[in-house]
């Protein structure tokens, strides 16, 4: 995207600068791709075992440029741009990169749809915020049907299942330059003709665990669901810089450091409950009833911050 435009007050602003124009120039790249391997075998009739490895690798590449030019000496340079103006500013620019390499490995073994059990181990690898430091997201989770051991003949329990779980999750949220302003009291300037040399990531890895019950009553004519959880959640906030300076300038650079990190630990229990029935159901007509019931109990479990000098914490909470 290349575009040229007049800026400031209209007219009168171009005629005391004797001319001023400026050019954008932005490009934005995302790519993404994935690629999964998937064993699925019954073993004796009873057993069944599902095993998938996957990878997948996304990214984005985000870049914007500002040309400013002033003092046009001829009116027919005006038409032309910035590439015959008398004068030049220097040229304000920024790239944001992002890219991330995930892999999965979940290995499911079912016995006869009587227990069943899940698990899955996924790693993460940012490449620009985390070189070295691949993150690991480890879940589990299981079903027992206590219908087919306990009740297999009744006619009124259609269904019954005890489930629970645990497992780690994760979120990453990006924030530019010209945003740091609403987390930050005091953000370094950039200085004229220079890369924009900080970046705010956010970070939220959140361990949960679970158990509740599904049961069905009369054909699943009525169904009932209840389940506890309690989630730990690790929210960091940190500021990396990706610039050096040399002379008067700021220049990109390939390494980045964390100058800047503040973490709050989030702690949300509760329990939730639901209720699906079909008191009527004829060939003509359904009636349908449906309700939930939750409690929920959220508290701060911690507050801690490394600041960077001559910078306070300031409006994010």
């Amino acid at each position: 995207d290349r575009r040229s435009f007049w800026y400031g007050d209209g007219t009168a602003f171009g005629k005391s600068s004797k001319g001023s124009a400026s050019i954008i120039t932005s490009t934005l790249l995302n790519y993404n791709a994935n690629v999964n391997l998937t064993y699925n075998q019954y073993f004796a009739l009873r057993h069944h075992v599902t095993a998938i490895i996957s990878a997948d690798v996304i990214g984005s590449n985000d870049r914007y440029g500002v040309m400013n030019g002033t003092t046009f000496e001829l009116p027919y340079l005006r038409a032309k741009g910035l590439a015959s103006m008398g004068s030049r500013a220097v040229p304000y620019r920024f790239a944001r990169t992002y890219s991330l390499i995930g892999a999965n490995a979940s290995v499911s073994y079912d016995y006869d749809n009587v227990v069943g059990v899940n698990a899955l181990l996924r790693s993460d690898f940012k490449l620009k915020y985390h070189q070295n430091n691949p993150v690991l997201y480890p879940s589990a989770d299981m079903y027992l049907d206590l219908r087919k051991l306990f009740f297999s003949s009744s006619k009124a329990v259609s269904g019954l299942k005890l489930v629970g779980g645990y497992g780690l999750a994760g979120k990453d949220t990006f924030l530019p330059y010209e945003m740091l302003f609403g987390y930050l009291n005091t953000v370094p300037t950039v200085e004229t003709g220079s890369e924009v040399y900080y970046d705010g990531f956010g970070e939220a890895i959140s361990s949960e665990w679970n158990i509740g019950f599904n049961l069905g009553l009369f054909s699943d004519r009525v169904n009932i669901s209840a389940k506890y959880y309690d989630k730990l959640t690790a929210d960091k906030f940190s500021v990396w810089s990706f610039c050096k300076k040399t002379g008067d300038y700021w220049v990109e650079s390939q390494l980045g450091k964390e100058i800047h990190s503040s973490i709050a630990n989030l702690n949300n229990r509760g329990v939730e409950f639901d209720l699906n029935a079909t008191p009527v159901m004829t060939h003509d007509f359904k009636w349908n009833i449906w309700g939930n019931v939750s409690y929920n109990m959220n508290s701060v479990a911690d507050i801690a911050y490394d600041d960077m000098a001559g910078a306070a914490i300031g409006k994010n909470t």
